[in-house]
């Protein structure tokens, strides 16, 4: 499964967005289960390549629960899901 670059750059952009916007973003771990997760998708639409459509489907279910926007945000909150929509809007798209 091929994972090219740029997109590899924007997942990496959408992490660094959540990181830069919370008191806790998304860690290096999460942003490998985002890249399979986009894997997965690629594979079940029939493609041997990942698309930005991928991450972008696949983004809100993986980080969501793993940001926190303030230190008395709970985990998998609405502020999560709030910071993950901000950044797939705000990170330009390879």
């Amino acid at each position: 499964m091929t994972v090219e670059a740029p997109i590899r750059e924007y997942a990496t952009a959408l992490a660094r967005h959540t990181r830069e916007h919370a008191d806790l973003g998304v860690s290096p771990r999460g942003l490998i289960h985002l890249l399979r997760a986009a894997q997965a998708r690629a594979v079940l639409d029939d493609r041997e390549y990942v698309i930005p459509d991928d991450l972008q489907a696949e983004a809100r279910v993986v980080l969501s629960h793993r940001v926190r926007r303030d230190p008395g945000d709970r985990l998998g909150g609405e502020a999560g899901r709030v910071l993950v929509e901000d950044a797939l809007a705000e990170t330009p798209v390879p």
